[in-house]
């Protein structure tokens, strides 16, 4: 935790079990779009949108990359409460949001028809900003109350706006739309990943000792055994679509078993110190610029791989794309990490 023994090898302020995480989010995102590309059917070509089916994977399997790739939510959240920390001005924040916003609608811009999916990056980009708001201008109660109040209205939100509103675009943006097909991350109830990621290294950068950690790594371990009965199926005919209303159980889920693994491996990681240019942190810190090299990379790579006559389909050239995947990610973490060493220098 930082301030801590559990600083990185630059003394710098960073939480190694966070950027651990983050790491393994980025990493299962990746590897998530590799087999949505080489197995999913674009079932909407004919409108000239990408709707995956992925119908047949195993449900663990899919309940297992779920949670792991909603982590980055989570650890974005967490992250940005360090950010805020260094009193970020204005213009820093306005450049934030906006890369976002613009990283949103370049992969959420659809010309047939023309549409704006809200997606990750948008979804973000707003998140951050309430947060911003409420921290600058209000006190942590803010944060949490909204945090909460995400998580407990949708519920009551989402059938009421259902069925008040059920073709209208800022309707999908708040709860989602049935279909998936408008909007990937409505503000209920995923911005309590976010807003609770914030509150969570608030919380455990306050209150730094071994018996929080454990009483967190039991009562997530816990929480999570108990939501799995609750866990329905996910409907896969709609990969990105499955966010869209999304069970509140699986929302408790990911939270509880984030809860869990950050203590775990804070506990882990007391008194080891990794080096910064280890794999296991060094994605965690740069996991927009991997994120989006890695997909630049792999995205046409497989695309060509599936549709050829002589490589689609086999088991074997997929295994080696998920290789690839993380090759690019391991080299593009180290370099990244030099080079912002060199920065610092």
């Amino acid at each position: 935790m930082p301030n801590s023994q559990s600083q990185n090898s630059d003394h710098s302020d960073r939480w190694q079990a966070l950027d651990a995480i983050k790491t393994l989010g980025v990493l299962g995102a990746l590897s998530a779009h590799i087999i949505i590309w080489w197995f999913g059917k674009n079932w909407d070509t004919a409108s000239g949108a990408v709707f995956f089916s992925l119908n047949g994977i195993p449900n663990w399997l899919a309940v297992t990359y779920m949670t792991v790739v909603h982590f980055i939510l989570v650890s974005a959240g967490a992250a940005f409460y360090f950010y805020l920390k260094h009193r970020p001005t204005f213009k820093k924040i306005t450049f934030r949001i906006t890369l976002f916003v613009f990283l949103g609608v370049l992969f959420g811009l659809n010309l047939q028809p023309l549409v704006l999916f809200w997606n990750f990056f948008l979804f973000y980009a707003f998140s951050i900003l309430i947060i911003f708001i409420l921290d600058r201008y209000g006190d942590k109660k803010g944060v949490a109350f909204l945090t909460l109040g995400a998580l407990i209205l949708t519920p009551f939100l989402r059938p009421l706006l259902n069925q008040a509103a059920p073709e209208n675009y800022l309707a999908a943006v708040l709860v989602g739309d049935l279909q998936g097909r408008v909007s990937f991350f409505p503000f209920f109830p995923w911005f309590f990943l976010v807003g609770a990621g914030f509150l969570i290294s608030y919380f455990y950068s306050k209150y730094q000792n071994k018996r929080l950690l454990i009483y967190g790594m039991l009562g997530g371990i816990i929480i999570s055994f108990l939501i799995i009965p609750f866990l329905k199926p996910l409907d896969l005919s709609n990969v990105f679509g499955v966010s869209s209303q999304i069970s509140i159980s699986y929302i408790i889920f990911i939270f509880s078993s984030f809860i869990f693994l950050i203590s775990l491996l804070e506990l882990i990681f007391k008194k080891i110190t990794l080096s910064k240019y280890n794999s296991v942190i060094a994605i965690g810190r740069h996991i927009l610029p991997i994120y989006l090299i890695t997909v630049a990379i792999t995205l046409p790579l497989t695309d060509a791989l599936k549709n050829s006559a002589k490589y689609g389909n086999n088991i074997h050239i997929f295994l080696t794309l998920e290789l690839i995947t993380l090759t690019i990610a391991c080299l593009s973490g180290a370099v990244l990490t030099y080079r912002s060493s060199k920065r610092i220098r």
